[in-house]
């Protein structure tokens, strides 16, 4: 009996801890979409509004980069996330089955839902300096 009750207070902590590391990620991503879409409507407005005596032409070039790929990145990260939580399902579906007491198992997303949120933000941050950089050399 007791195990039983062990085995269900185990899961339904791994359960919520699972599910707030999703919704914080979830969450993040979200955010940094919303600002580099935002930036990137940011930039063509401003060239708009510069656009006669704009300068540094290729540095606009690398900030539009830099914003397309946190876009990428972002949108990789929703699909590693949802790959990540059906494999998590099985996995925990099949231990439960097969009775077996180790419910973690390594699986290649994990290290993605860690690395490609990290490469979003370096993408938002470095596109945000060059833009800074951008309009310091163009007014």
């Amino acid at each position: 009996m007791s195990n039983d009750v062990e085995k269900e207070l185990y899961m339904q902590l791994h359960k919520q801890h699972v599910d707030a590391l999703l919704l914080a990620s979830q969450s993040y991503d979200k955010a940094i979409l919303s600002l580099s879409i935002a930036s990137l409507g940011f930039t063509f407005a401003f060239v708009e509004w510069i656009k006669s005596g704009i300068n540094y032409v290729c540095l606009l070039h690398f900030i539009w980069f830099f914003l397309i790929l946190t876009l990428a990145t972002i949108l990789s990260s929703f699909i590693f996330d949802q790959l990540h939580t059906s494999h998590r399902i099985e996995f925990l579906n099949s231990k439960i089955i097969e009775g077996s007491k180790t419910v973690t198992e390594a699986h290649w997303t994990d290290n993605c839902l860690y690395v490609v949120p990290i490469l979003s933000g370096f993408f938002y941050v470095a596109s945000i300096i060059l833009f800074a950089v951008f309009v310091g050399l163009n007014i």
